[in-house]
């Protein structure tokens, strides 16, 4: 009974850059944390790729609604103004309160005036991750970012009826716990 409208699909992004510096951010298949160049048979490598190419950009609105993602075009929910719901910031939703919760963020006319919060998808979200950042890994424009628990996505994990979370303390994808953070995500 999942409203389909607020786990929209969308079309696959280049990713943004991790962070991972070219000198310690590559593996083979012995040893990680070398330097991209003595790593053969490897190619393509994250920390190996052009990172100014793909380089993160993010610009809060000023109002302490949201960040743009300047390379994605993606509005995130500042986790501050998310006290406006009826759950608020800083609490972790199991996942049946997830509609309901992105529901109160769409009525009226919305949070910050956006209508269109939905999950992110795995790809999207983990795209904020910043390794070059200490933890939390993520630029430090996103206010209130909590390590201590993980954070929804709308990707699901297999069929078995759990979903993807991400953990801004180590980078890590998980599947789902009881229960995680979340930060909406508008196209808008």
């Amino acid at each position: 009974n999942v409203n389909v409208a607020l786990y929209k699909m969308i079309s696959a992004r280049t990713l943004n850059d991790t962070g991972l510096a070219a000198v310690d951010g590559c593996a083979d298949a012995t040893m990680n944390s070398q330097d991209c160049a003595a790593v053969v048979g490897f190619a393509g490598q994250d920390a190996s790729l052009n990172p100014a190419a793909n380089a993160m950009v993010f610009t809060a609105d000023g109002s302490g609604c949201f960040v743009t993602d300047d390379k994605q075009q993606l509005n995130w929910a500042d986790n501050d103004v998310m006290s406006h719901s009826a759950v608020g910031a800083g609490t972790t939703l199991t996942q049946a309160e997830l509609e309901q919760y992105i529901m109160d963020a769409n009525a009226g006319t919305g949070v910050c005036n956006i209508t269109t919060w939905r999950l992110p998808t795995q790809d999207e979200l983990i795209g904020l991750v910043d390794y070059s950042q200490s933890a939390p890994l993520i630029d430090a424009v996103f206010n209130d970012t909590d390590v201590t628990a993980n954070y929804w996505t709308q990707t699901r994990y297999r069929d078995n009826g759990r979903w993807w979370q991400i953990n801004f303390a180590n980078g890590r994808n998980y599947r789902s716990g009881s229960a995680a953070h979340v930060r909406l995500v508008s196209d808008q």
